[in-house]
C-alpha cells in the first residue's frame, strides 16, 4: 500500500511538470483528452489518491497488534498459587493454626498446628480440604504437628478423614512422618 501511494505521488509530480517537460505532441493530446474527461486535474487526483494510500499504509504499520485469544485450560503456576493465596486470605483459622503458602519449607502448602487438640486439628485440616477443593491442587501439602496432644487415631488417618470430606479419596495419598503428615496429589502440581 505504501509503494502504490509513492508511485501515485511520483505520477502526480510528473503530471504537474508535464507541460514544462516538452512531451511529444501525441502524448500531449492524449493527456489533454484524459484531463478533459475528468472534473479535476489528473495530477491532483493522482496526488490525492497517492497521499491517501501512503497514509493508510503508514497507519497500518503503527496499529496495535490484536490481543492474543485466551486459551481455556490449565492456568500458569504463578496464577494458580496466587489464586490459592487469594482464597486463603479470607479464611479465619483457630488459635495455634497457621497456613504457609510461601513454599520456603520445600512444600508449596504447609499447615502448621501448634498445641492443637484433635478436634482443632480435624477442623483445620477440613478447612484446608475445602480450600484445596475449590481450585488447582498443589503437588504436595505438609501438615506439621508441633507439641500437639495425642489423638485416639493415628495422625495420617486423622488427616485423611478430614480431607476426604472435601476431596475424593483417590485424588491424594497420605504419608505419615515423625512430626508431620505429607499429603501427595499425583495429579497436582499446578499451584506449586
Amino acid at each position: 500500500m505504501i509503494a502504490a501511494g509513492l508511485v501515485l505521488l511520483a505520477l502526480a509530480a510528473a503530471l504537474a511538470a508535464a507541460p514544462a517537460l516538452g512531451l511529444p505532441p501525441a502524448a500531449q493530446v492524449a493527456l489533454a483528452t484524459v484531463q478533459g474527461a475528468l472534473p479535476v486535474p489528473l495530477a491532483a487526483l493522482s496526488g490525492a489518491l497517492g497521499g491517501l494510500l501512503l497514509l493508510a499504509g503508514l497507519a497500518g504499520r503503527f496499529r496495535a497488534a490484536p490481543a492474543a485469544p485466551r486459551r481455556a485450560g490449565p492456568r500458569p503456576a504463578a496464577t494458580a498459587a496466587g489464586t490459592l493465596r487469594e482464597r486463603a486470605r479470607g479464611l479465619v483459622w483457630d488459635d495455634g493454626v497457621q497456613l504457609d503458602l510461601d513454599g520456603h519449607s520445600g512444600a508449596p502448602v504447609r499447615l502448621v498446628l501448634t498445641q492443637a487438640p484433635p478436634g482443632r486439628v480435624r477442623r483445620a485440616v477440613g478447612q484446608l480440604g475445602a480450600l484445596l477443593a475449590g481450585g488447582p491442587l498443589p503437588a504436595r501439602v505438609v501438615v506439621v504437628y508441633q507439641d500437639c496432644p495425642p489423638s485416639e487415631l493415628p495422625r495420617h488417618h486423622e488427616v485423611q478423614g478430614a480431607l476426604s470430606a472435601h476431596l475424593p479419596r483417590g485424588s491424594f495419598r497420605v504419608v505419615s512422618q515423625v512430626d508431620r503428615v505429607d499429603v501427595l496429589f499425583p495429579e497436582g502440581g499446578a499451584a506449586g
